[in-house]
């Protein structure tokens, strides 16, 4: 049988916990998670359309009180298209996931993946979020 017949793709939200690939693995499957942070691809300019759109169409009053939060948008979007790898980068996780003799189990791609993996790893799920809200901004 075909290395490639084993595979199998979670959703993200399968990979919390753990709860996900545990199943997978229970039937005898190998599983390598690839989690990449803030990729380079176009998404970015649908982000800064739609938020564009958003300030142009906003009640003043609405407007007003999402301000900053839209900039904050804003700023994780130009961040994100700066700093952000290349899908190359994420592609050459999934193959070295699919071809390598022995795969790692989890693959994170990107500086900001492996700040995530590590306060995963270090802090229980509130004190994680509370810090990744504190420099993500409002």
């Amino acid at each position: 049988m075909s290395k490639l017949s084993h595979l199998r793709i979670l959703p993200r939200s399968s990979t919390s916990a753990g709860s996900g690939t545990q199943r997978v693995v229970d039937f005898d499957n190998r599983v390598a998670v690839v989690e990449p942070g803030a990729v380079r691809t176009a998404i970015w300019e649908k982000g800064r359309a739609t938020t564009e759109r958003l300030e142009r169409e906003l009640p003043a009053e609405a407007f007003e009180r999402y301000a900053k939060g839209m900039q904050s948008i804003r700023d994780g979007i130009a961040e994100s298209e700066t700093k952000g790898v290349g899908a190359d980068k994420v592609a050459d996780a999934v193959t070295h996931a699919l071809f390598a003799k022995r795969p790692k189990h989890r693959y994170l791609v990107g500086p900001d993946a492996k700040v995530a993996g590590t306060l995963s790893r270090l802090l229980p799920d509130r004190a994680k979020h509370a810090v990744m809200a504190r420099f993500a901004g409002p």
